[in-house]
């Protein structure tokens, strides 16, 4: 066999063998990941992997995955300013880029030592983000992960937010705008110290809003004056800022008080809303509010989302007020009204005013202000949802006869679980010599609670009775007139919260659910 034969046999079979083998394949295709990965990523992506771990190339390409999840509108503003991410698998300070940072103490970091007792420096930092143009976010390769000599839920996003908080952002960690979101909310959803620095928290928050759909709910939840920041700041990079709210100053936060004044700018109610407590207290001073005024001067009204009243307070001008104190529950979703004949009034417009307690911003707030509890903080709303007459707790049934007299009065108080069964003394129409009307109470099992008809031509005695109706439960009312057009006014139904009312017919079956009464055909 000749000599080059032989040679080029042993080139194919170390070829062979060389692509077999794992690591060895790794090793010819790393120059061709890394140059696919720059081209792929607009060179916003560096990698510079020392030696052939298999498992620190798989690595990279989930960081790489994970940076790719941040709007690309953002991610090309730090590469037309010259800035990029390098994904290295060794200590930032042996990079060229990062080497004068070498025994130095990183911000924060002061006191902070190894298990031996030793400082701290860059030396074990495994991330860095850039400070200026052309200088690289830097991440060590397998130390994303908490813990890993970091504290960030995600080690290269939280270097990426530094740079995009400078380069996209304008430096929005410095701004008026973010101390609102971070004064509010840096505490509880980050309470160590280490956050109270703003770059820190907001880089931090941006790697929640990035690194998983749970953990952006969890910022969502936890932070929501946060999120709508960030979230704003991307769309408006994106070109999409008409898609949500933007921060208000006056309406976001956790406390707020209203003030309603009357005659001399007297004071004459007061009322302060807690949103974490859940608690709107009313305070009502002695006096006349407004001698000039003898309807309703102003009102205070709270529904919550379904429509139902849960407190309502009209103070009318020329009628001497008690003083008192009240506490509403108000959570999120509710609907906050406040009314003020003067509201709009040139001069006295000021006797009506909203104040952000958190940061002393107010404004006054007209003739009707209405406003849902959000979780951010107030919104303002054009009206308040409407509750039907089934909806609510307090509920009357009026049945009535002969010359549209009363013969039965029935009062429902679904919290108290009791109805008031009230039958006149008399005859309820004599032109009947059957039953003219009926009232019935059934459980939820079927079996008869309470059952009453009421004959026409018979005299009725008085009398009184309460009987126990829960939900679940079901209440039937007949009247045989109930369809008549004109005697069907003699059989109603009526909403005691709302005033709401309609004529119940013939023959009308209830069942009593958790929000009020529900018809049942």
């Amino acid at each position: 066999m000749k000599k080059n034969t032989i040679l080029i046999l042993l080139i194919f079979i170390f070829s062979i063998s060389l692509t077999n083998h794992p690591l060895a394949a790794e090793t010819l295709n790393k120059l061709e990941f890394i140059k696919e990965q720059q081209t792929k990523n607009e060179n916003l992506i560096h990698i510079d992997i020392r030696g052939n771990n298999v498992e620190e190339y798989q690595e990279a390409q989930h960081m790489v995955d994970r940076i790719k999840k941040i709007k690309s509108g953002i991610l090309d503003k730090l590469v037309a300013d010259g800035t990029y991410v390098k994904l290295v698998n060794y200590p930032i300070t042996e990079s060229d880029e990062y080497r004068d940072l070498k025994g130095l103490i990183p911000r924060g970091w002061e006191g902070q030592t190894n298990a031996e007792g030793k400082q701290l420096t860059w030396d074990d930092v495994p991330g860095v983000g850039s400070d200026i143009g052309g200088k690289p976010v830097m991440a060590r390769i397998g130390f994303s992960e908490r813990g890993k000599g970091h504290g960030s839920i995600n080690l290269e996003l939280h270097e990426i937010a530094h740079a995009i908080d400078r380069v996209a952002f304008l430096n929005i960690s410095h701004t008026d705008l973010f101390d609102i979101p971070f004064s509010q909310e840096r505490q509880k959803f980050f309470p160590d110290k280490y956050y109270e620095n703003k770059e820190e928290y907001f880089a931090e928050c941006f790697t929640y809003y990035y690194f998983s759909e749970s953990s952006k709910q969890e910022l969502k939840d936890k932070a929501p004056l946060t999120y709508r920041c960030i979230d704003l700041l991307i769309k408006k990079v994106q070109g999409d800022s008409n898609s949500i709210e933007p921060i208000n100053e006056l309406l976001d936060g956790n406390q707020f008080a209203w003030s309603l004044k009357g005659y001399s700018d007297r004071e004459f109610a007061k009322v302060d809303y807690n949103k974490k407590a859940e608690e709107m207290k009313i305070k009502l001073e002695a006096g006349i509010p407004h001698s000039y005024f003898n309807s309703t001067y102003a009102s205070i009204k709270v529904q919550n989302s379904s429509g139902i009243v849960l407190y309502n307070k009209k103070i009318v001008g020329n009628r001497q007020q008690n003083v008192g104190t009240q506490t509403a529950p108000v959570k999120v979703g509710d609907y906050i009204e406040l009314t003020h004949i003067e509201g709009d009034a040139q001069k006295e417009k000021t006797r009506a005013t909203l104040t952000n307690l958190e940061n002393n911003k107010n404004e006054t707030i007209g003739k009707t202000a209405r406003y849902q509890v959000t979780k951010e903080g107030l919104k303002k709303v054009e009206k308040m949802p409407e509750t039907t007459v089934l909806d609510g707790n307090q509920f009357g049934w009026t049945l009535k006869g002969y010359s549209d007299r009363e013969i039965a009065k029935v009062d429902y108080n679904r919290e108290t679980e009791k109805m008031q069964v009230k039958l006149e003394a008399g005859v309820p129409h004599s032109y009947f010599n059957n039953t003219y009307a009926s009232i019935k109470v059934q459980n939820s099992s079927g079996s008869v609670v309470y059952n009453k008809e009421i004959m026409g031509n018979r005299k009725q005695t008085a009398e009184s009775q309460t009987v126990p109706v829960k939900v679940g439960d079901y209440i039937e009312f007949t009247h045989i007139e109930g369809e008549a057009v004109k005697e069907k006014t003699r059989a109603t139904l009526t909403n005691l919260e709302n005033s709401k009312q309609e004529y119940i017919g013939k023959k009308r079956t209830y069942q009593v659910t958790s929000t009020g009464l529900s018809k049942i055909d």
